[in-house]
Order: C-alpha cells, then structure tokens, then sequence
C-alpha cells in the first residue's frame, strides 16, 4: 500500500478500518505506519545516500512490526516471509555499503525484535 495511501488515511477512512478488522490495530495506526515509510524513503534519497543507515535501520524495525502483524495478528507466518526478505535486503544494503555485516545484521535483528514488540504493544490497544 503506498504510504501517501496510508497518511492520508484520515481522509478517506479505508485503511485503519481494515486495519482494525483484519489484524486487530487501532484505526489510527495506519497513518504512523505510513509516515514511517515516507521517512524511510526520504532518508534513503537525501543528502547523497548519508541517511541510508538511518532508512534501513527504520526499515528492519518496520520489518519486525510486519512479522508480528503477520505471524501473531493474522496467524499466518508464511505471510511474514516477504518481510524477512525485506529485512535481509536491509542488511544487505548496508553490507554493500561498507558496513560490517555481522555488526549490521545484529544491530538490525534488535532493530526487528523492538519492532516486533511495538507491533505487540499496538495489537494490544487495539479494540
């Protein structure tokens, strides 16, 4: 879902409806997911590639958010397989930038684990 989608869901009511249905998220938290990809994007393009850690860094946390939702939410784990390969290419878009991809990928598996959990907290303020 494109995250201008997603922010704008105040508008137009779509997604945090379905969001509270499907997965059992708050309807507001919609928006936020789709703010936090606007951020991602903007740090992976600005200032010469200088924010990319930063973007993926918000990303593999963002992926651990999507595994819950996936695995705990909708009690589908397959579902949560493209967002471990997402995560991976988080890692691996480091790595390729000179990153140490041991330290990189445990700095994102925390990363995931945090994202996890705040998936968990939301879940839980959910209706």
């Amino acid at each position: 879902v494109p995250a201008v989608f997603m922010v704008t869901d105040g508008v137009h009511g779509r997604l945090g409806k379905r969001f509270e249905r499907a997965y059992g998220y708050p309807f507001w938290f919609v928006r936020y997911v789709g703010l936090w990809k606007i951020i991602i994007a903007i740090c992976n393009f600005v200032h010469g590639g200088a924010a990319v850690p930063l973007g993926q860094c918000m990303l593999a946390a963002l992926m651990g958010g999507a595994v819950y939702t996936h695995v705990a939410a909708e009690r589908r784990p397959l579902n949560a397989l493209p967002a471990l390969f997402v995560w991976a290419s988080s890692v691996a878009v480091q790595a390729l930038r000179g990153a140490p991809a041991g330290r990189t990928a445990a700095i994102a598996l925390l990363l995931a684990a945090v994202g996890y959990m705040g998936g968990q907290e939301v879940h839980f303020m959910g209706p």
